[in-house]
C-alpha cells in the first residue's frame, strides 16, 4: 500500500490545483484506484508569509500552517507536501507541530542541483523569500551559491506575481525574459523557480535547460514516497 499524501494547500488556490493536477497528470495508473490518496486543505485563512517575513505585517502564519498540518494529520495523511515556497520559512515550525514526514521542497532540489555538479542558481522568488535566508542558506550547505535579480528585476516580479498572477491576469514566458537575462548576467548556471506562482507559468517545460521548478520536483517526490 501506498501512503496518503497531504498537501497544506491555500497558498495560493491557484498554485495548490495546479499542483495536485501535477501530480495526477504525472502519476503512472492506469485506472483510477492506481493514483495516489490524496487530502488537500486549501486553507486560505493562512495570514500573509511576505509581509509578516518582511516585518510588516505582525499576524505570525506559523499557528495557522501548523494547525494545517495537524488537520490533515488527524484526518489520515502519512506524509505531507507543502506547494509554497515562502512558507517553507516556517518548515522547522510545520515538522515540530507533526508526528509524519513533512517533505522539504529545498532539500529535494538542493540535492538534485548538486548531483547535476550546479554550483550557482538565479532564484525567481518573492521578495520575502529573498530577504527571509533561508533559500538560501539551504543551497549553500550544498555549496551552492545564489544570484537574485538587481532591485529593478525583483519588482517586475513581484509585480507579476502580486499584481498578475494572484488576480488570475495571463502571463506568458516572454515576460519573465529580461529577469532572466538578468540573472544569467550575473552568473546562474541555472534558474530556480522559487515561487509557485511562477511555477503556474510553465518556463521549465518552455526552457528546460535553463530552468528548474522546484514544485515540479517537490510532486516528483511526493511520487516516489506515496506510491506503492
Amino acid at each position: 500500500m501506498g501512503k496518503i499524501l497531504g498537501i497544506i494547500g491555500g497558498l495560493g488556490p491557484l498554485a495548490t490545483a495546479d499542483f495536485y493536477k501535477h501530480i495526477v497528470g504525472k502519476t503512472e495508473a492506469g485506472c483510477d484506484q492506481e493514483h495516489i490518496e490524496t487530502l488537500i486543505y486549501s486553507n486560505c485563512r493562512i495570514p500573509k508569509r511576505v509581509e509578516y517575513i518582511l516585518g510588516e505585517s505582525d499576524e505570525n502564519p506559523s499557528p495557522v500552517l501548523c494547525e494545517t498540518a495537524k488537520v490533515l494529520e488527524k484526518a489520515g495523511a502519512e506524509v505531507l507536501a507543502m506547494p509554497c515556497i515562502t512558507a517553507h520559512f516556517f518548515y522547522d515550525d510545520i515538522k515540530k507541530s507533526v508526528g509524519i514526514e513533512v517533505i522539504n521542497a529545498i532539500e529535494v532540489t538542493s540535492r538534485l542541483l548538486r548531483d547535476r555538479d550546479i554550483s550557482c542558481v538565479g532564484i525567481l522568488a518573492t521578495k520575502g523569500t529573498l530577504r527571509g535566508g533561508f533559500l538560501q542558506k539551504a543551497l549553500s550547505e550544498f555549496d551552492i551559491s545564489c544570484v537574485a535579480p538587481d532591485d529593478e528585476y525583483q519588482e517586475i516580479l513581484d509585480e507579476i506575481i502580486f499584481k498578475k498572477i494572484k488576480k488570475g491576469i495571463s502571463v506568458c514566458p516572454n515576460d519573465i525574459k529580461d529577469i532572466e537575462e538578468n540573472l544569467t548576467a550575473q552568473g546562474a548556471q541555472r534558474i530556480i523557480i522559487a515561487c509557485t506562482d511562477v511555477s503556474t507559468i510553465g518556463l521549465d517545460k518552455e526552457f528546460p535547460n535553463i530552468y528548474t521548478d522546484m514544485m515540479s520536483l517537490l510532486e516528483d517526490e511526493c511520487i516516489r514516497i506515496c506510491k506503492d
